[in-house]
């Protein structure tokens, strides 16, 4: 990783606190992007500085990278009316520690799903059913439930004894409710992390 472009002393701050400093000259199409002191890196705690490195390759994103702990973390540059976010490509989200491992009872089924999303979608019953629908539809769960065999999921779901064998029968509700009881394990195992 090195920086691509000449960041110059015009700055503009974000109201999330990002510093985005810009390359400057009467040709300037790249913005305040050059260089984002103190970005918020999306899904976690972390801010960073990150470094454009390329012009933007979509009306809503700008290719970006930065260093963690000794790591290159590529990703793209986003803004919003709260200002700019560094958004890492999942190949590096487990270097971010953005990922909370789950497994079944059984050890049959095991997923990664990104802490913010769990920490969203961990509500009691009717409450998470919009939000965990949404993350059964994010293209990071889609793969790895294309890999979980569905009798695993109902005998998981089954041994748990919340639900009928009706109910049982639908194997896309049957990932919903996977999804939730994944998330709520996740989130009860980080506040014991917090608290212990």
């Amino acid at each position: 990783m090195s920086q691509k472009f000449y960041a110059s002393a015009d700055t503009f701050t974000s109201p999330n606190g990002a510093v985005g400093h810009r390359p400057g000259g009467p040709f300037d199409c790249l913005g305040p992007y050059a260089k984002v002191k103190n970005c918020p890196i999306d899904g976690t705690e972390i801010r960073l500085t990150c470094y454009a490195s390329g012009y933007a390759d979509t009306a809503f994103s700008v290719p970006a990278n930065t260093r963690y702990r000794g790591h290159h973390i590529g990703g793209f540059f986003t803004s919003d009316e709260q200002g700019t976010v560094f958004n890492a490509h999942r190949a590096y989200w487990q270097t971010l520690s953005m990922l909370a491992p789950w497994a079944s009872s059984s050890g049959r089924i095991i997923l990664d799903i990104r802490k913010d999303d769990a920490l969203r979608c961990a509500t009691p019953g009717k409450l998470a059913d919009a939000d965990v629908f949404d993350l059964s539809q994010r293209e990071y769960m889609r793969e790895q439930f294309a890999r979980v065999i569905d009798a695993d999921i109902r005998a998981e779901l089954a041994e748990l004894g919340a639900w009928s064998d009706a109910e049982l029968a639908d194997k896309f509700q049957n990932r919903i409710r996977l999804l939730w009881v994944a998330c709520c394990d996740i989130r009860e195992a980080l506040l014991a992390k917090v608290q212990s």
